[in-house]
């Protein structure tokens, strides 16, 4: 897929409205149950919707088309939130022919079987289909232009999504949660096997805690009316810098941090420097920013115990 391709799919989503909002009635689907997955099913429950079913690859392999419609017609769902994916940035970047096979084809899939249905399908993303720029944020009107296959592979699943009238994208950044795979549990895993740990010092985060921002989605569903949206926490700061501060909160010396650029720091896939998501749109809607990030980090060290 083409980013030129999708760029101009995206752009023609601007003067489109749609309206997904949060029913009792609703029978929701949700694809995937990594961090977020799982965030949005507890949201959801405290809600008081009870007919949620959370499914993974085992029970629907998103990449067979046959496997999702099968699963779709089955518990005929009128919301599907489509977070499944494949999200390890170097192994994308390794596999790319896998990668727009899970992210691309297995979003094609999921929207078509939404469209067989009738469900509307909420697709998230990434601030990686950016380049990144040294300062400002980005639109969700900007033309994205990703430099890694993970981030093609992204955007190719918002174009197949988009071409779906009942849709919408959300734009997230940097998600962790507890019991996942994120940057805080890969350095929690390092201070157990190494005394000096390297983070990168000159790449710019905008960290989103997945309770939180399975929250926020949820209040976003009610008043939505694009077709596009950023939605990511508020603090932005180098990953040695929220590295720190996790340290900080775990009463552990901070000086066991050693901050490298990233030209130093070996990794298959280039990322973008700074790709921060303008809120803009999001806060418009007269909705609360997610809270902050030293509130977020205590609350993943306490779920962590």
């Amino acid at each position: 897929m083409e980013s030129s391709i999708c760029a101009g799919a995206l752009l023609r989503t601007k003067i489109t409205s749609v309206q997904i909002g949060i029913h009792a009635e609703e029978r929701i689907l949700i694809t995937g149950k990594g961090q977020l997955g799982t965030a949005l099913a507890c949201a959801l429950e405290k809600r008081g919707l009870a007919n949620v079913r959370t499914i993974g690859r085992v029970e629907m392999d998103i990449t067979d088309l046959f496997s999702v419609k099968k699963v779709i017609r089955e518990c005929r769902p009128t919301v599907i939130y489509h977070t499944a994916a494949l999200t390890k940035v170097d192994y994308c970047e390794r596999n790319p022919e896998e990668a727009m096979l899970v992210n691309a084809t297995g979003t094609e899939h999921v929207t078509l079987g939404a469209r067989e249905v009738g469900a509307r399908i909420i697709y998230f993303s990434t601030d990686y289909v950016f380049p990144g720029k040294d300062d400002g944020e980005y639109s969700e009107d900007e033309i994205p232009e990703p430099i890694n296959a993970y981030g093609r592979s992204k955007l190719a699943g918002e174009f197949y999504a988009l071409e779906y009238e009942n849709s919408l994208v959300i734009r997230t950044a940097q998600v962790f949660a507890p019991g996942g795979r994120n940057f805080l549990a890969a350095i929690r895993e390092k201070l157990d096997t190494e005394l000096a740990i390297k983070v990168v010092n000159d790449e710019f985060a905008t960290p989103t805690y997945a309770p939180f921002l399975a929250e926020a989605v949820l209040n976003l569903l009610n008043s939505a009316a694009r077709r596009i949206y950023h939605l990511r926490g508020t603090d932005i700061l180098t990953y040695y810098d929220w590295a720190q501060l996790y340290l900080e909160r775990l009463g552990i010396p901070k000086d066991r941090l050693i901050p490298v650029k990233a030209q130093d720091y070996l990794r298959d896939a280039p990322r973008p420097r700074r790709a921060i998501l303008s809120l803009e749109r999001y806060l418009s809607l007269g909705l609360a920013p997610l809270p902050p990030l030293t509130i977020a980090i205590s609350d993943y060290i306490e779920r962590c115990k």
